[in-house]
């Protein structure tokens, strides 16, 4: 049997989407999603991926959009051994806009959200898993270019101000509202 091919390579610069390389997602992995538009830099990443297995129909590690392509880049977090002991593997190592490798509190504030421009270094690799082949990309680092600080929904659900004669005393339209808040069927 030969041995399955492998190699190192750069990303073109994308949109990150779940931004979760400083620490791990609710499946136990450091994720991200990469959607690359489909300028000339990001249509030749993806030929190179169609070109790495020569097998004709493998499983391949992305989704056609209707803005380009979707990258799921993924390391995981901890292994198990042959003998059934387990081990953690680090997060791969974030570098900002100046190619500076982010660390200690920096790291830990880190707060990447949707919209964020990054790029990354992954390994790119051939399988055969149970019969069926494709290529997998493994998440090696990642370099933040121009980050947008998550926000969570963005809708702010608060209150106005009342005075405290007002927060003690039902409106009338609350007291309505009271009355028929027993029908919860929408």
């Amino acid at each position: 049997m030969s041995e399955m091919k492998k190699k190192v390579v750069k990303t073109p610069i994308g949109e990150a989407k779940w931004f979760s390389v400083n620490k791990v997602d609710k499946f136990g992995n450091y994720t991200v999603e990469l959607l690359l538009d489909e300028s000339a830099d990001s249509l030749r990443f993806i030929e190179g991926l169609n070109n790495f297995s020569p097998i004709k129909g493998a499983k391949l590690p992305y989704k056609k959009t209707s803005e380009g392509y979707s990258v799921k880049l993924k390391s995981k977090s901890s292994g198990t051994k042959r003998d059934n002991s387990t081990y953690v593997i680090s997060a791969p190592p974030i570098y900002n806009a100046l190619g500076q490798k982010v660390s200690g509190a920096d790291l830990d504030g880190l707060n990447i959200g949707n919209g964020s421009k990054i790029r990354a270094m992954v390994e790119v690799k051939q399988y055969n898993f149970m019969g069926s082949d494709g290529v997998s990309i493994g998440l090696k680092s990642v370099q933040i270019v121009e980050a947008v600080a998550y926000s969570g929904s963005g809708q702010d659900f608060g209150f106005d101000a009342l005075e405290v004669e007002e927060a003690n005393r039902e409106t009338p339209e609350q007291e309505a509202s009271l009355e028929e808040s027993t029908n919860y069927d929408f």
